[in-house]
């Protein structure tokens, strides 16, 4: 993939989008632990804080951070394995940073192997492991100190 990637914060016409892209990656990735009955976002009010990843006119990424910690990074299958995850983590952290933040968090399934293989060649540290307070699945909370040239 040699397209120019824009990474941008989203607009209001896009949360539709947005949230549709994140339900996907998350039936994708997840769906065998909730049995077919997939908890996906519904709520907009969330999405207006994130940054989209565009490819030929199409959100392919979004990453959502707040206070200090990034709660969704979402890229489609086929857009995986071209940087477009570490840009927009790169972002995110950059996020954190300006917030005041000299620590980032965030919490990854302990089952996604190559997510939490993502963050760790990152930078990123595990931090605990415990189960999800609602589904009972294995979590793991990971930490980075942001600004410090780990990347």
């Amino acid at each position: 993939m040699n397209n120019l990637v824009e990474i941008r914060e989203v607009k209001q016409h896009e949360i539709p989008d947005v949230l549709n892209l994140v339900g996907s990656v998350v039936i994708e990735m997840y769906d065998h632990l909730f049995l077919n009955d997939t908890p996906v976002p519904a709520e907009l009010e969330p999405w207006k804080l994130c940054h989209v990843a565009i490819v030929d006119g199409q959100i392919v990424g979004v990453v959502l951070a707040t206070e200090g910690r990034i709660d969704d990074l979402w890229l489609l299958k086929s857009h995986r394995g071209h940087r477009i995850g570490s840009q927009l983590l790169a972002l995110a952290e950059s996020q954190i940073l300006r917030a005041g933040y000299t620590v980032g968090k965030l919490r990854v399934v302990s089952e996604n192997k190559s997510a939490h293989r993502f963050y760790k060649a990152r930078g990123w540290k595990d931090k605990r492991v415990y189960h999800h307070e609602l589904f009972k699945f294995e979590m793991i909370d990971m930490e980075k100190r942001v600004g410090s040239g780990e990347s």
